[in-house]
């Protein structure tokens, strides 16, 4: 008859889980604009928390869209099987935030497809 490994170690020991209240949550990939808005609140929620930024300790500041500033286009998409059949939406182009404590601006543009 074989004789199979046996493991000594204690069974009562305390395991202790790391503290999850510092971990920042996941950003997903976003599919559309409001996709890309809610990551982009993620990624500032995940920021502030890393660099402990509350609304009493303000060191970062908190960007925000300067909706002025939006630049969008309509664009009309037709079906591939009746091309009199389409929708027309509002497409953003080009976005600036601007950190209310500091001034500085970040401005995003999609680019040239």
């Amino acid at each position: 008859m074989p004789i199979c490994p046996t493991c000594h170690a204690s069974t009562d020991e305390v395991i202790n889980q790391p503290n999850t209240s510092n971990l920042v949550s996941a950003v997903h990939a976003p599919t559309d604009m409001s996709g890309v808005l809610q990551a982009l609140q993620q990624v500032i929620y995940n920021l502030n928390r890393i660099t402990n930024n509350s609304p009493g300790n303000k060191k970062i500041g908190r960007f925000q869209e300067v909706k002025a500033q939006r630049i969008t286009a309509k664009v009309k998409v037709y079906s591939k099987q009746d091309k009199e059949t389409f929708v027309e939406y509002k497409q953003i182009n080009g976005m600036t935030f601007k950190d209310t404590v500091t001034g500085e601006q970040w401005n995003w543009s999609r680019g040239s497809d």
